[in-house]
């Protein structure tokens, strides 16, 4: 990641944007978990967006105006059982994400957070889990409710270039923030005693 800049300053001259995307998942009780497990979600989930920011951030400022997009979830939002590991990564963006917006309010650069509901990118598919029907199960549910990955492009790139702190894409997205701020309490006692009925957790 230390050289990337390099790379992509040589092919193109300049960087006036930046999306982070990269994301992995895993599916356990922590009582299940293999440490190892999380750890490496961490360091895909959290780390690469910190070690990208990090590296591109100089060069962004050095740029007349930029850009930088963090694709959060709206596991960013709430919490379900046996997401333990992916939802600590996107709150932890979620904190980094707001900070950093922070420290650049005074710089040409301006940093949105994405907030999507499901898309299938194949995601859970390759994730590490500890029961591969309850992933079956998940894989089926996301791509039957998935957002398309077409709608979800062009609504960051519109929020990105529109210089907005923070995007919501999907009406369950809107559903599950406007829970958490109206009764945050409420909801998640209704999580976890309703979640049993919810095949793949």
């Amino acid at each position: 990641m230390a050289a990337l800049p390099t790379a992509v300053l040589a092919a193109h001259g300049a960087v006036h944007g930046l999306i982070n995307s990269a994301g992995v998942s895993v599916a356990a009780p922590l009582a299940a978990m293999a440490l190892d497990d999380f750890e490496w979600l961490m360091g895909v989930n959290f780390w690469g967006t910190v070690h990208a920011c990090k590296f591109f951030l100089p060069h962004l400022l050095a740029a007349p105006a930029a850009r930088l997009g963090i694709v959060l979830s709206d596991f960013a939002l709430f919490s379900l059982p046996t997401k333990s590991a992916y939802c600590a990564s996107k709150f932890a963006l979620r904190g980094f994400g707001e900070a950093l917006r922070a420290e650049l309010a005074d710089t040409r650069v301006r940093l949105t957070c994405i907030y999507p509901g499901p898309v299938d990118t194949g995601m859970v598919v390759r994730g590490r889990v500890w029961d591969t029907a309850k992933q079956a199960l998940e894989a089926q549910f996301v791509a039957e409710r998935a957002l398309p990955v077409e709608r979800v492009a062009r609504r960051l790139c519109d929020a990105m270039e529109r210089g907005r702190p923070r995007v919501l894409i999907g009406t369950e997205t809107f559903a599950i923030d406007f829970a958490m701020r109206l009764m945050p309490s409420l909801t998640g006692t209704l999580v976890g005693k309703l979640h049993h009925r919810v095949p793949f957790l």
